[in-house]
């Protein structure tokens, strides 16, 4: 796979790896102070892990209420099952992550507000 560069508003997300069928992986830069929307993968399982920075993690409820709130940092790994509502912030600073997600060729990802 040719490494894929996109700019977002709150950074940049590189895609580096790709092996059909198994999975995909990427790297997440997060400016400081954004909170990126609601997110859940219907068939796809990731695994997150911090290179730079602290990653607030939240696990959403159906209701948009959280459930629960995980600071990760350098080092630090996280496992996001699939069809777990989840949402990244960068409160304290840039953060930097990879992401390693099982391939599902169909995967539409569901991406909410995060109005509540």
């Amino acid at each position: 796979m040719k490494q894929k560069t996109f700019e977002k508003d709150w950074g940049i997300e590189t895609y580096w790896g790709c092996v059909k069928n198994k999975y995909i992986s990427k790297t997440l830069q997060v400016n400081m102070n954004n909170r990126l929307p609601i997110t859940c993968h219907k068939n796809v399982e990731k695994t997150i892990y911090i290179t730079r920075g602290i990653l607030s993690l939240e696990i959403i409820n159906d209701d948009k209420t959280i459930k629960k709130i995980t600071s990760l940092g350098p080092s630090n790994s996280y496992h996001i099952g699939s069809g777990v509502k989840h949402v990244y912030e960068t409160k304290n600073g840039d953060v930097c992550f990879v992401e390693v997600l099982s391939y599902c060729i169909n995967e539409k990802i569901k991406m909410e507000t995060n109005d509540q």
